[in-house]
């Protein structure tokens, strides 16, 4: 517990001792931050590497938790001041709620294999579903597709609570060659299923 008599920002590093490339990094929210409904756009890689959600209860008490995914649902129940470790399935994004009034935590590290951390290593703390948004603009996405056409190493995740189409302006100029239903110009778009990742 971090508590503090002025605003302050934290950080979570974790790592292995002697690893290769083996670290992540979470900016963790305040516990008046926390909520009943998250959502994580990256599922297990495609070539096997490991996505694992880390579920948190600090409360007296046992919590369920349902999870949505691509490929089911199912129902976790995560005893008072602990956690519970969710493998996500390949290609799906997912839901994790509580119908209860108690809130929770839950970050991702993703590439969490013992010997695979190479390739697919960081991690993030997830979104509650009430910051979610249908606008986003991103500072700095560089991605790394210019490199290899088939391999791109720094992409930004998205995911839909419900089927959509996602409108995206690579470079932020507004000056695409095509027109969402706002007005807005864009240079490509994706239908989209609920929870798939893109």
């Amino acid at each position: 517990i971090v508590t503090t008599t002025k605003p302050v920002q934290v950080n979570l590093l974790t790592g292995d001792i002697g690893g290769n490339y083996e670290s992540r990094w979470y900016t963790l929210a305040p516990t008046a931050q926390w909520g009943r409904s998250y959502y994580s756009p990256v599922g297990t890689a495609s070539d096997g590497d490991d996505t694992y959600i880390f579920l948190y209860n600090p409360n007296g008490s046992s919590i369920t938790v349902n999870t949505t995914t691509r490929s089911g649902t199912g129902s976790i129940t995560i005893p008072a001041k602990s956690n519970h470790v969710y493998l996500m399935p390949q290609d799906s994004g997912a839901s994790f709620i509580t119908p209860g009034t108690l809130n929770f935590y839950a970050i991702a590290a993703v590439g969490a294999e013992p010997t695979a951390n190479n390739v697919h290593d960081w991690g993030f703390s997830l979104i509650q579903e009430s910051d979610l948004t249908t606008t986003l603009s991103l500072g700095w996405g560089p991605g790394s597709s210019e490199i290899s056409p088939t391999v791109n190493g720094s992409p930004a995740w998205v995911t839909a609570v419900k089927n959509t189409t996602i409108y995206v302006d690579y470079n932020g100029d507004r000056l695409g060659a095509q027109t969402d239903p706002k007005g807005e110009k864009y240079d490509v778009s994706y239908n989209v299923a609920a929870l798939q990742g893109v």
